[in-house]
Parts: structure tokens; sequence; C-alpha cells
């Protein structure tokens, strides 16, 4: 299989609405089991956007999506000046950690602060992480974006194929025939870092996918002085830790929706200090405790005096610590109950 036909598969397993084995789901709770067939149907799926090739039709795509998310704010599209100043806050973003901390937004809701013609000051909502795999969010699916060079004496790039989430570029897969090596993709991914392909629209970038027929390695975007392929991850079973080497189980259990929403914004986290700002991305190991610690939680009885009912334990190591932060960053976006009684302790 060669790489065309490779990623015309991939789109269309992406966007057919069914998964070939129930075992591959892992974590993933959004689909309808059918009785009489051997296969499971997806509620939620990934829309193919074949027009859409170009950097300028996709602001022009996000564009639409973003105009139809605030109809309460807006009574009118937006003109050339107003989505001006949208473009202009984007692809300020230097790097994938601000990309990172601008999805999240205040909250877990990411908003766009802009002057309209007729002189009002609004906020527009571009992320609400409490709508993951729900309510209005938009999942699409493109491939072949021609990119033109940023840099003088660079090529012009076509990225294979690129996961929206409400009209921005949120994970970029990269394929390669079976005959090539996964970390062959990976080094496509840092050639585009280092040519500064991954800004403007592309900013908002925050998991990059190498994947082949027989292998796939997952990463967090980063900068291309600091890419390292060590921080590349095989995606693992739920039930038995085994790697996942084959395409369409990894497709099954992490790129489906909601999976590869909550994997690009409860499971990254931005690590960053004085000196250091980094954006991470969770090892299969550390999603599935947070995901197991998080549904304790919805599950315990607090109001019956059931007020402990566990703890994280670790010794010092950061990926321990990465499960702890993970579950206080969810659990900041809870509210009512469950939240009122879970205290998160550095």
């Amino acid at each position: 299989m060669n790489e065309i036909q490779f990623e015309t598969e991939l789109i269309q397993y992406l966007t057919s609405g069914t998964i070939t084995k129930p075992e591959h789901l892992g974590g993933i709770n959004n689909f309808v089991a059918e009785s009489n067939i051997d296969y499971i149907v997806k509620t939620k799926l990934w829309k193919y956007e074949p027009h859409i090739k170009t950097t300028e039709q996709l602001w022009d795509n996000f564009k639409g999506i973003l105009e139809q998310h605030n109809q309460n704010t807006l009574d009118h599209p937006l003109s050339t000046v107003e989505f001006n100043q949208v473009k202009k806050i984007i692809s300020d973003i230097q790097t994938p950690y601000e990309g990172g901390q601008f999805l999240y937004g205040l909250n877990g809701v990411s908003q766009i602060e802009i002057d309209l013609d007729d002189g009002r000051h609004v906020f527009l909502t571009i992320f609400d992480q409490k709508q993951i795999g729900a309510g209005d969010t938009v999942y699409q699916v493109v491939n072949q974006i021609k990119r033109p060079a940023v840099i003088t004496g660079k090529q012009t790039r076509y990225f294979d194929t690129t996961l929206l989430i409400n009209g921005l570029p949120i994970i970029q897969i990269e394929e390669k025939r079976d005959t090539r090596d996964v970390n062959e993709a990976l080094n496509q991914m840092h050639q585009y870092a280092d040519e500064n392909q991954y800004r403007g629209i592309f900013s908002t970038l925050q998991v990059l996918v190498a994947i082949t027929p027989n292998n796939v390695k997952y990463m967090a975007n980063t900068t291309a002085d600091k890419f390292n392929k060590d921080f590349a991850f095989n995606w693992q079973r739920k039930s038995d830790n085994a790697i996942v080497r084959n395409w369409k189980e990894f497709a099954d259990s992490m790129l489906s929706i909601p999976m590869a929403h909550q994997m690009a914004t409860n499971y990254m986290i931005l690590d960053g200090t004085k000196n250091k700002q980094m954006l991470k991305v969770m090892r299969p190991y550390q999603v599935y405790a947070t995901q197991n610690v998080i549904e304790r939680l919805k599950h315990a009885d607090f109001e019956l005096g059931m007020n402990k009912i566990g703890y994280i334990w670790h010794t010092t190591g950061e990926r321990v610590i990465i499960v702890m932060g993970a579950v206080c960053v969810v659990k900041s976006r809870v509210s009512g109950t469950l939240n009122k009684y879970i205290s998160c302790i550095a």
C-alpha cells in the first residue's frame, strides 16, 4: 500500500462510523453497540472536507464555524477587519505551549476578544472543554493542505492528514507506506517545525501522529530545538498493556471521538516554569490512570459520608506527578457536588 492509498483508507476509516473490534475501545464510551452485528457504530464522526486544500480555505472554514458558534454575540458575518483581529491573535502564538494555553483559555473556555465595526467590544468563544464529544463541537478531517515556504529557499510542503476541532488544526498525522520506518514520519514533522510551518492557523497543533500500516507513534507538538523522538510513544491497550501497532486499532482507540479531543485537551500538560515552557502529552498508562480516578470520583456518594475514597500515592517522579496534575486539571473543569469534594495538594 503506497502513502496516498494509505491516507485515503485512513480518512475513510475515520469517517466511516464503525469500529472493527469492541476491545479496541479502551476508554471510549461514545458509541452504540448493535445487537445483531459484530461491529460497533460510533455516534459522533469526523467529517471529511475534500475541498479544503489551502491555508486560506482553512481560515475561511474556521471563520464560518466561529460565526456559527457565536450567533448570540454577532448579528452579521465578521468583516475582513474584524476577522483579521482573530487571525492576528492566533498567528501571534509562538510555541505549542502558548497554543495549549490559548486552547485551554480560562477554566476550559477559550475566547478571543475583538472590536466590531459597530464599536462593540465582544468576546468570541473558540473552545469549551465541557463540550468535548458533545454539543455543537465540529470535527473535521482535511488532507494535502498546501503550505508555501516560510523560509526563503525551502520547498512548498503538503501536510498529509489534519484533524480539525471547531475549525482549528489540533492533530497532525503523517503517513508512510508499510515498507518505511515510522520514525521517518516523525523526522518529516521535525522538518516542518524547523521550517516554521507550524505557525499561523497551525499554531494550535497539539498532537503529532506518525503512522504506517504496521506501527504508530504519537507525541506532543514542540519547537524544532526541543523535538525529541524519545518522547514519541506507542499507544497501549487498556486491557493488557500490549503495544498497539495496527493502524486501525490505533484509530479506534485514540483517534475516535471523543478520545482524540480528550487527548489533545484533558491529557495534555502545560509544563511551565520560569526557565522552561513545554507541552507534554500523557502516556497510555497515565491516561488510563486518570480515567479511572475520575470515574471513581463520579460514582462516589459523598453526601452519605463517604468522603475519603482514596488518594494518589507517588514517590518523586515526574510521570506519576503528571497523573496527579491531570486529575486536578480535569477536576477544575467539573462543576457542582463533585468539584466541592476534591482537594488537590501539591
